[in-house]
């Protein structure tokens, strides 16, 4: 009875470890999301190489949940940009929208917010200072991927634009001098 028994759970394993597998659907074998930069300027103050880091929020069509949310990617040569924690392409039929800025929240002041989600791309309580040594150059860009032949490309392009570039002047004179203001 005991010999029965001990080859009838013997006989159970056997058949329950071959019914167990770990099967693997879709392994990511390229290189981690990474970014590379150009900035759209007239001026040489916010170029690729001068931002040290921006902030990138990836969402997938009509998800609320972002992929990743402001993560920061710094600077790692000229204009490439990589985050200390990597990121893969979640898969070839997952589309991302890439979405990013600089300077950090920190950088823009007191109270300034960035909000980005799937309905809504918004600055808030951003002030700008009186001392222009203490203004900041905001910059944003986005950019989309569907995955297709991108889990081996470990760049994205992000082409950033200026979202702060009005400026005021204003002149006074008691003389009869003409001011031209160009650019």
């Amino acid at each position: 009875m005991k010999k029965a028994l001990l080859l009838t759970a013997v006989a159970t394993l056997v058949t329950m470890s071959s019914c167990m597998r770990d099967e693997v659907v879709d392994v990511n074998k390229g290189q981690a999301i990474g970014f590379r930069t150009s900035v759209e300027t007239r001026g040489l103050e916010a170029r690729s190489a001068t931002i040290d880091a921006i902030y990138v929020t990836a969402l997938e069509d009509e998800n609320d949940n972002p992929y990743f949310s402001e993560v920061p990617f710094v600077l790692v040569g000229y204009d490439n940009y990589t985050s200390s924690e990597a990121y893969y392409w979640p898969g070839q039929d997952r589309k991302l929208k890439f979405y990013a800025y600089a300077p950090g929240e920190d950088e823009l002041g007191e109270g300034a917010t960035v909000t980005i989600t799937n309905t809504e791309k918004l600055l808030k309580n951003f002030v700008v200072k009186e001392n222009i040594s203490e203004q900041v150059d905001f910059v944003y860009a986005e950019n989309d991927g569907n995955g297709e032949g991108l889990e081996e490309q470990t760049n994205v392009s992000l082409n950033f634009q200026h979202k702060l570039s009005k400026i005021e002047v204003r002149a006074t004179t008691s003389s009869d001098y003409v001011y031209k203001f160009a650019g």
